[in-house]
Formats: C-alpha cells, sequence, structure tokens
C-alpha cells in the first residue's frame, strides 16, 4: 500500500522513520531514500546501524533549490534519478494481471531472485520503501517524473511505499492509499528558534 504525509507541520520524516523502524524490527526490508538532503540528518544516524534498512541519499550537499545553479540542479537531478532507479530494481513485478493497482500478481526482489509470499487476505508487505521529501523534486522538476508515475503505478503488493513532503502532485494523491495532511497550529520557528539537533534534524 502507498502512504502519503503532506502539510507544512512537523512530523513527515518522524512517521517515516518510526515506520522503517518498526518494519525493520517485524524482521522485513526497508529501503532508506532521502531527496534533496545531503547534509547532516540524524535519523541516519540510527538507521545506517539496523541490519534490514538500506540508506540512499545524495552523496552531497546542495544549496536550497533557489540557490542552485543550473549545474546544479542538474547534477542533483540525476542523483534523484539514480536513486529512484535504484529502488525500482529492488521491487520489480515480474507479472501483472488486470489494470488494477491492488490486482497486481506477486514480485520478487531482484537482488536475491527470491519470490515473495504475499497473504492476500491480510496484506503483509515484505519490503518498506520510504521516498523521504520525494514531493520538492517533482514540483522542482529536479526528478524524471515518469519514473515516480511509473513507481506508482507499478508498485507489487508485496512492497509498502511511504512518501513525505509538501504539496504533492495529482498523481501522488490518487495513489495514496493512507493520506495524513499535517497543518502546523504552532512552531517555535515562528519565536525565531532555529531547528534543533536531535529533533530537527
Amino acid at each position: 500500500m502507498i502512504h502519503l504525509y503532506s502539510g507544512e507541520g512537523r512530523g513527515k520524516t518522524s512517521i517515516a522513520v518510526g515506520t522503517a523502524v518498526r518494519m525493520a524490527g517485524a524482521g522485513k526490508r526497508v529501503i532508506y531514500a532521502q531527496f534533496m538532503k545531503g547534509g547532516e540528518s540524524s535519523e541516519i544516524n540510527i538507521l545506517e546501524t539496523i541490519p534490514n534498512v538500506e540508506i540512499c541519499r545524495v552523496p552531497e550537499e546542495f544549496p536550497f533549490y533557489g540557490q542552485m545553479s543550473e549545474e546544479q540542479k542538474c547534477q542533483i537531478k540525476a542523483y534523484h534519478n539514480a536513486i529512484l532507479n535504484h529502488v525500482m530494481e529492488q521491487a520489480q513485478c515480474f507479472k501483472r494481471t488486470g489494470g488494477e493497482r491492488q490486482n497486481r500478481a506477486d514480485c520478487f526482489l531482484s537482488g536475491t531472485g527470491d519470490e515473495i509470499t504475499v497473504d492476500k487476505e491480510i496484506g503483509e508487505p515484505e519490503l518498506l520503501v520510504v521516498l523521504d521529501e520525494i514531493t520538492y523534486p517533482v514540483s522542482w522538476a529536479l526528478v524524471d517524473i515518469s519514473l515516480v508515475n511509473r513507481l506508482l503505478q507499478n508498485l507489487p503488493e508485496s512492497v509498502e511505499l511511504i512518501m513525505t513532503g509538501q504539496n504533492p502532485s495529482e498523481q501522488m494523491i490518487a495513489s495514496s492509499d493512507y493520506w495524513s495532511e499535517l497543518s502546523m497550529e504552532r512552531h517555535p520557528y515562528e519565536k525565531g528558534i532555529k531547528a534543533r539537533k536531535g529533533v530537527e534534524f
């Protein structure tokens, strides 16, 4: 199933990290992909210590979008596309029946070649994919949108997908099984308090 956590409120990444930890604790595999973020992000420090979790992120830090040169935009787009291609390689559908997403056939992880057994009634996933902050590169054309849409349209039933960020695309909204819009009623930033390590990053 597909989760979408959007809105201006705090907690979108925190939800994704918590679900990743829960999935790994259940003995399942996790691919945690971070977009736009290449600098320090404390959740990565702990996720990297969990055997079932694979981290995929931009290997260097870029300036904010408004401060990027055209060369930097091209470079980060290439990184983002590489991350998405890797994700799709790791969750491939070898057979599809019907046009409905819920009717996808069993799939396998290409990395092992092992078939995943899916309980059709319970629908327990074997792989969690997190696309943290994916809405921003989609909005700013810093990723090939066709790759995102292909992933949404062909996601195997054995894969759980979480997307986070503000202003999701119509395709993201339409594809989601869970959609939570987090609102911001109050935030320390309004008082001039900067982001704090361990809380906001």
